[in-house]
């Protein structure tokens, strides 16, 4: 399989908060899969449309672990995938970062 991506993925599985910018909604719970300098995967009860921006807020461990310095970050929704037969979270949401904050080294 030929991969495309720029940037090696590191698995995670963390807990965040994802709220979708620009709409007055809850904050919906979620949690990360993996990451990269460049974006997260996040696995979602809620389904997102490609191009919609986010906020994600990070816990305490998946801050630690990224090496994040902020508790939150900003991106937008690049995929939203159904995942069949995962026991909650029924979508996989790919988000690209607003700028290279994660640090996967």
């Amino acid at each position: 399989m030929n991969d495309k991506r720029k940037f090696e993925r590191k698995s995670i599985f963390s807990e965040c908060m994802v709220k979708r910018l620009f709409l007055k909604e809850k904050l919906f719970p979620s949690q990360i899969v993996n990451y990269s300098p460049n974006g997260l995967m996040l696995k979602a009860d809620v389904e997102f449309q490609a191009g919609e921006a986010v906020t994600i807020y990070l816990s305490a461990e998946a801050q630690n672990e990224t090496r994040l310095s902020s508790n939150y970050c900003v991106g937008m929704v690049r995929w939203c995938a159904e995942q069949i037969g995962n026991i909650g979270g029924c979508y996989g949401v790919g988000i690209e970062l607003a700028h290279s904050t994660v640090n996967a080294t």
